[in-house]
């Protein structure tokens, strides 16, 4: 199970990281603390989120490598947290 390299995004507000945990939490995802890591379905991801430089790095630790590559993984990640109003 390979990952992928770790993208970081600015304008994360509080609000915007509000936005990203109640969408995570729609998919069954727990997100607890401005750090840590999540798993479902093959997928473990690691977030940090620094509130006081209003960003937020995100790094696919491990997926299943024939069902998603590391293009379509940070392609979505990168739609949600912009989806949330994060850049």
């Amino acid at each position: 199970m390979a990952g992928c390299s770790a993208d970081t995004f600015s304008n994360v507000t509080s609000a915007v990281f509000a936005c990203l945990v109640r969408k995570a939490a729609e998919q069954g995802v727990t997100i607890s603390g401005n750090s840590g890591t999540a798993s479902k379905l093959g997928f473990k991801f690691q977030w940090n989120y620094d509130p006081a430089a209003s960003s937020l790095t995100i790094k696919c630790l491990g997926k299943p490598p024939i069902i998603a590559p590391c293009s379509t993984v940070k392609g979505k990640v990168r739609e949600i947290v912009e989806g949330c109003g994060g850049q």
